[in-house]
């Protein structure tokens, strides 16, 4: 209960603090907040058991708040009040239930999604357990950081009645995220089984487990940047002051959900899932593209197709270039004598290298904007360009 506390009391000081676009506090009070659970979980658990996780946590959000309270209260000219009729309070009610809708967007579509395969056969759910963890790693890398990042100048264009340099600022935030997220969708559907062999085969997780979450991992791959896309559409529409527009949104993306899970999965079993899953959400996402197109008639989304476009050419050739060199080595490979894992971890390590190369070349024969600056900046960095 304490530690709920500290957290929402967190959550408050955050959101000032990344309005006023400061995001090293937050991103430092994180890594707090996971050391001293570490280190509660290392000094405690002999003498305390599971309760030093507990305590951990509670000290953790304690000191995750220390960390940002008094840059927050400075940025933010804190006052406590008793007023319960305050416009900010009543303003938060009248919101509270939207946003909590628009945020359990996801969560309740794989809810859903396990509900369905609740009845499969004995894996079936382990697997697509498995898998959505895999696949919520590059948003946590790639669409998180970048959402935060942008919110706060969204807001900003907002409240300067700039909607045509909002508009503009958000597709150019999807476009680097479909830059980046393109070929990491291609790789988890092309490196999933020995990704997954890596990260989980071990005990009571077998072959056989390995085969069914790498299965569902390439179908929920494909969904992969719809998924992130939305994080970016949901800062939009928030930044709109419109969070019934993405209430909306998300009962469509349920019920697209549901009904596209009840079929496919007569044919497909777990695969039919996670299919379901990633057709929603892209359609979800589309709708959404369409919805803020007619919420800001000035909005071009013609560059943002052309990245997608371009980013899954280039992606394509990745995929060429990485199943031809599979198609020359693997033989050698299964003959090495080397074990399994390691075989598997030299494949995600090699593959992930040459596909990352293959796709950045790829790029900028394209002609992409966002591989240009990438290699300026990196340039840069290097003191080679100016």
């Amino acid at each position: 209960a304490f530690s709920v506390i500290f957290l929402g009391l967190t959550a408050g000081c955050t959101g000032m603090l990344e309005a006023n676009r400061q995001f090293i506090l937050p991103e430092m009070s994180r890594v707090v907040y996971s050391m001293v659970i570490l280190a509660a979980a290392v000094a405690l658990s002999v003498r305390m058991g599971l309760m030093a996780l507990a305590w951990g946590t509670v000290i953790g959000s304690f000191a995750r708040l220390i960390v940002q309270l008094p840059s927050a209260v400075k940025v933010g000219n804190i006052r406590l009040t008793t007023r319960v009729n305050h416009e900010g309070v009543r303003r938060v009610g009248r919101r509270i239930l939207p946003i909590f809708v628009a945020f359990a967007g996801m969560r309740v579509t794989f809810l859903l999604g396990n509900a369905v395969a609740s009845g499969l056969s004995e894996g079936s759910m382990s697997g697509l357990t498995y898998a959505v963890r895999v696949m919520l790693l590059p948003v946590g890398l790639l669409a998180l950081p970048l959402r935060t990042t942008i919110f706060p100048t969204l807001s900003h264009h907002v409240a300067e009645d700039r909607l045509e340099l909002m508009g503009a600022t958000a597709i150019d935030g999807m476009r680097v995220l479909a830059f980046a997220t393109i070929p990491v969708c291609v790789g988890l559907i092309l490196l999933r089984a020995p990704l997954i062999q890596v990260l989980f085969e071990r005990g009571e997780f077998d072959a056989a487990a390995t085969l069914v979450t790498a299965s569902a991992l390439g179908w929920f791959a494909l969904g992969l940047l719809a998924i992130g896309e939305m994080m970016i559409v949901n800062s939009v529409f928030f930044s709109l002051g419109e969070p019934m527009t993405l209430v909306k949104l998300n009962l469509a993306n349920w019920a697209g959900c549901l009904v596209l899970s009840l079929v496919l999965v007569r044919w497909f079993g777990a695969d039919g899932v996670a299919m379901a899953i990633s057709l929603s959400t892209t359609m979800t996402f589309v709708l959404a593209i369409l919805v803020l197109r007619h919420r800001l008639p000035t909005l071009n989304i013609q560059p943002l197709v052309e990245t997608i476009l371009k980013a899954t050419l280039a992606a394509g050739c990745m995929a060429g270039l990485l199943l031809g060199l599979w198609t020359l080595f693997s033989g050698a490979v299964d003959a090495s004598g080397v074990s399994q894992t390691i075989q598997s971890f030299v494949v995600v390590l090699v593959g992930g290298l040459v596909g990352a190369c293959a796709y950045g070349l790829a790029s900028l024969a394209l002609q992409m904007d966002e591989a240009r600056s990438l290699l300026r900046v990196g340039m840069q960095r290097i003191g080679l360009g100016s």
